[in-house]
C-alpha cells in the first residue's frame, strides 16, 4: 500500500494515532524502527537542526521540500509535513502542497 493511501487508512480508522517528529532522515529511520506508522516533519526541529536557530521563518519551501524528499528516500512511512503558514497568499499555499507532493509527503 502507498504512504498515501495507507495514511488515510489510518485517519479513517478515527482512532488515536501518535505522530512523531523528525528533522531529518535519520530521526526518521529511528522513528520507522520504533514501529511508528507515520512520522511528522517539523519546521521548527528543521530549522532548528540545520541553522540551529528558532523557527522564526527562516526555512522556505524549497528547503522544507528537500528534506521531505531526503526523509522520503530513507523511510516508509507516510509524512505529515509542517508547511508553516503555506510560504504566502493561497495561491502559494497551492504551489507549497503541490511542491511538497512531489518531495514525498
Amino acid at each position: 500500500m502507498s504512504p498515501r493511501k495507507h495514511l488515510k487508512a489510518l485517519v479513517e480508522a478515527r482512532s488515536g494515532l501518535l505522530v512523531p517528529g523528525a528533522f531529518n532522515a535519520l530521526s526518521a529511520k529511528v522513528i520507522e524502527d520504533l514501529g511508528y506508522e507515520a512520522l511528522y516533519v517539523t519546521g521548527a526541529g528543521v530549522t532548528n537542526m540545520w541553522f540551529g536557530m528558532p523557527d522564526q521563518g527562516f526555512m522556505g519551501l524549497s528547503e522544507i521540500a528537500d528534506h521531505t524528499a531526503r526523509i522520503r528516500d530513507a523511510v516508509s512511512l507516510p509524512l505529515i509535513v509542517d508547511a508553516d503558514t503555506g510560504f504566502g497568499n493561497a495561491l502559494n499555499v497551492r504551489h507549497t502542497v503541490r511542491v511538497l507532493e512531489r518531495a514525498g509527503a
